[in-house]
């Protein structure tokens, strides 16, 4: 903290550039047009027709080129622009009768006696003999790029091959930014207000836990209480009498995520007490009591039991190896009375962190003190210098 003080402010400038695009750079990944695409472009921007001079009669979507959809830019597409309405070409336009044909052939065909087809796909087919429509100018023109579904969503419009082939890196433009132009913001880092506000929320949440660490206490008695109901009444009746400890006002001035931060406190209290009962088990070389910790330890882990979860499989893990009333009985006496050591040990662990959160705020004072006497030092000049020092070690004398 006082390394962060002990910096100089800094102003430092942010760059941003208004690009025309959807965000990223060359590297980022290409984004594929959709059927939406053609008929919002043509309206928000459109292009000369002479746009598609100098390109081949295929020309390929943007990105690397796709083998399997292309489109044929008939001289119809080169005389004419498509419309909107054309890029929506579906598997219903395929099925749809063609424009050439007028009402009366329509109608004589459908009166004209024809054999049941064998399959939908024969249905969809002409009849043998029956020669297929000769498609007309109006046709080539509204179904340039192929007449498929797949054909309508990847299809380009010529107005913009060239402007999809130069940007081909980039990703597609936002209609909604016109422009390229470079903001730049400019932010002072003053490391002394930042370090300020940091001790702040640190003396804040010191204050908190000076608070919850003394509900430990309350805990303790609290798992008491339910392992008594639970060998008395059961698990059941045990759960609906289980109280919550009061662990901060929801309307008071509390820090954000203060009952995830009471959690924490319980698990780091539980943990130290744990291995404190450990190192006496080690110095009386218990073997029994040293197993069943072992034991205890393992399961916990693999269960991802803290807190007072833990304190509550400690009760009940005792009882299970017991067959008869006899052993039952010891197990619980022995699980009851480790379990008491256990908790309190987590009330001393909280009483002794209760003493040095109490110096939080002097130590705080104490570190802006130190950090106001350098910053004197430094504004001060060479002989104010000399005799301040001089008046400090005459008062320390």
């Amino acid at each position: 903290m006082e390394t962060l003080m002990r910096c100089e402010p800094e102003e430092i400038s942010i760059k941003k550039i208004a690009q025309a695009s959807r965000g990223g750079s060359s590297g980022a990944a290409k984004f594929k047009p959709s059927y939406f695409d053609d008929p919002i472009r043509s309206r928000s921007k459109p292009q000369p027709q002479d746009a598609t001079a100098g390109y081949s009669e295929t020309d390929y979507e943007v990105g690397t080129r796709n083998p399997i959809v292309e489109r044929k830019v008939g001289k119809a597409a080169e005389d004419k622009p498509r419309s909107a309405r054309s890029s929506f070409s579906s598997y219903f336009d395929s099925m749809a009768t063609p424009a050439g044909n007028d009402a009366k052939d329509v109608d004589a065909e459908a009166k004209a006696p024809r054999s049941a087809p064998a399959s939908y796909l024969d249905a969809m087919a002409p009849a043998a003999g029956e020669a297929e429509p000769a498609p007309t100018k109006k046709d080539e023109g509204a179904r340039t790029g192929g007449g498929g579904y797949f054909d309508s969503i990847d299809a380009v419009h010529p107005s913009h091959a060239k402007e999809r082939d130069e940007d081909r890196e980039t990703l597609r433009p936002n209609p909604y930014i016109t422009n390229d132009a470079v903001y730049e913001y400019k932010v002072l880092i003053d490391p002394m207000s930042l370090a300020k506000r940091i001790l702040t929320v640190r003396e804040q949440l010191a204050g908190e836990w000076r608070e919850d660490l003394k509900l430990i206490d309350l805990a303790n008695q609290e798992l008491l209480r339910y392992h008594y109901d639970e060998t008395v009444l059961g698990e059941k009746e045990a759960e609906k009498g289980s109280m919550l400890v009061f662990e901060s006002d929801p309307f008071g001035p509390s820090s954000p995520y203060r009952a995830e931060s009471y959690k924490l406190l319980t698990e780091m209290v539980t943990t130290v007490a744990m291995r404190r009962f450990e190192m006496e088990v080690e110095k009386k070389n218990n073997p029994k009591a040293k197993q069943w910790l072992k034991t205890i330890k393992t399961e916990a882990e693999e269960k991802g039991l803290e807190g007072n979860d833990l304190i509550k499989y400690i009760f009940k893990s005792a009882k299970e190896g017991a067959e008869t009333a006899e052993e039952r009985a010891e197990a619980t006496y022995t699980a009851e009375r480790l379990a008491r050591v256990i908790m309190s040990q987590r009330a001393a662990v909280a009483e002794e962190n209760l003493g040095g959160l109490a110096e939080t705020k002097a130590d705080h004072s104490a570190i802006l003190t130190r950090m106001l006497n350098e910053q004197l030092k430094k504004e001060m000049s060479i002989v104010d210098k000399l005799e301040y020092e001089y008046k400090i070690s005459v008062a320390a004398e």
